[in-house]
């Protein structure tokens, strides 16, 4: 008999990101399976009123689209907990022969927020992408929205170097209503390990390019360092509703700030618990004069 050794199957990324769904799945205590079904794609689309704050009637996915995008081989997805759906997320192909996924939205009930189910959502989107040759996923969010800036950049190590003012029109949902409708586009490689890559703490050298003053923005413009940082407020939706105001100023200041940093070759690499963006420079990007503050109007 050969006393050769067989080589032990190496692992792909594809069956390492399907351990991490599952792994993700069982942490939140739930199960992730696809949301197919027409009754299953009426809970879902109740599930995002509620989330986004309307009526069925006009929820931000209906449940047609999402039994429509499910029957074209699309990504719909649900976590259930104990038979409930607790939270869902859809995502499409990008263009014919293209390697990249569109996140669509995604969801979770307000009462079981924080307990990691968003997180694997996710994650089984990116299993069901490498399952099918996708490599990376993109999607937009709101550049004030601190926790989602976090999950999307620090938790999941996506990128954001693209930020698009007046992305969608004027928005009636809760979440939205009264706002201007920016959106940085964030881009995750579907194929490498999960979480933020470096920097993932505020460097003591960073140029703040955005700062708080007396609860008012200030602007800082980039002065050629490696690394900048911006603050956000910690609940922007909030702000909204008690000062109008100076979540305005907050909105415009953010603009100018990322605009200007995107523009001079900045990628927003990721967030900090106290509410600093971490962007990174390019190597290529050209160098920019020093750094001058203004407050906001």
């Amino acid at each position: 008999m050969s006393s050769r050794s067989h080589p032990l199957p190496s692992t792909t990324p594809s069956t390492t990101a399907r351990q991490d769904a599952d792994e993700a799945a069982a942490g939140a205590a739930v199960t992730v399976r696809p949301v197919s079904e027409a009754d299953d794609c009426v809970d879902a689309s109740r599930l995002l009123a509620r989330v986004f704050g309307t009526s069925y009637d006009a929820s931000p996915v209906q449940h047609d689209v999402l039994r429509s995008l499910a029957h074209a081989g699309g990504c719909v997805v649900g976590a259930y907990r104990d038979g409930r759906l607790v939270g869902t997320a859809a995502c499409v192909a990008g263009a014919p022969h293209s390697t990249d996924l569109y996140s669509l939205i995604a969801g979770v009930d307000a009462d079981v927020t924080g307990g990691g189910i968003g997180y694997a959502l996710k994650l089984a989107q990116r299993a069901w992408g490498l399952d099918r040759g996708a490599t990376a996923m993109r999607w937009t969010f709101d550049p004030l929205l601190r926790r989602n800036a976090y999950f999307n950049l620090t938790r999941l190590g996506a990128v954001a170097s693209a930020y698009i003012p007046d992305f969608y029109a004027p928005l009636n949902d809760a979440v939205n209503r009264n706002d201007l409708t920016d959106r940085l586009v964030a881009r995750w490689a579907l194929d490498r390990p999960v979480g933020a890559r470096p920097p993932t703490a505020e460097p003591a050298d960073a140029c703040t390019i955005l700062r708080p003053v007396e609860g008012l923005p200030v602007i800082g413009e980039p002065d050629g360092e490696a690394v900048l940082k911006l603050w956000v407020p910690r609940d922007a939706e909030a702000l909204r509703g008690t000062s109008p105001d100076r979540a305005r100023r907050w909105r415009h200041a953010v603009r100018e700030a990322f605009t200007a940093a995107v523009d001079q070759g900045y990628t927003a690499r990721g967030m900090t618990r106290d509410g600093w963006y971490l962007l990174v420079r390019d190597a290529r990007a050209a160098q920019d004069g020093p750094a001058r503050d203004r407050e906001v109007a």
